[in-house]
């Protein structure tokens, strides 16, 4: 009971936060920078469910200030979906510059691919779900613009 009501508290302050940082977005317009990974395993591709916002998403976050969009899409591997790579294995596919919630956004793309199967481990906190689609499927329900463009080229 206790585990559920924290998580469920977590759940509650990500959502505050990303409404307040939506308003602080709208305000001040300011430019930002973000790494997602496409983790591919066979045909399958690694969407997660966060619990501040709604739709499926590539795994992914703000790059830092003293870090490359490489290390900050390898840290957000392990933050949000407990996968842990070398910066090697890390393919850049794209940066791609956009406008999302009134701010622009520079992202970076990489792809992650094996031949075994991640093991894939979530918080139930920012991320409350993970789930491998098929591109058919991933086509289906990808709604920003950086993986539709990804999807485009598969």
């Amino acid at each position: 009971m206790l585990p559920s009501l924290i998580d469920a508290s977590f759940r509650l302050a990500y959502r505050l936060a990303y409404q307040g940082m939506k308003i602080y977005w709208h305000i001040l317009k300011p430019q930002t920078r973000g790494a997602v990974v496409v983790v591919r395993h066979e045909e399958r591709l690694l969407f997660v469910e966060n619990s501040y916002r709604p739709g499926l998403a590539l795994p992914g976050g703000g790059v830092g200030r003293r870090e490359s969009p490489r290390e900050a899409a390898r840290r957000e591997l392990g933050e949000e979906v407990g996968i842990e790579c070398e910066l090697e294995e890390l393919r850049e596919v794209f940066a791609l510059d956009w406008t999302v919630d009134a701010k622009r956004d520079e992202v970076t793309l990489f792809e992650l691919q094996s031949v075994g199967p991640f093991e894939v481990k979530i918080d139930n906190r920012e991320i409350v779900a993970a789930i491998w689609l098929s591109v058919e499927e991933a086509k289906e329900h990808a709604t920003d613009k950086v993986t539709q463009r990804y999807l485009l080229g598969l």
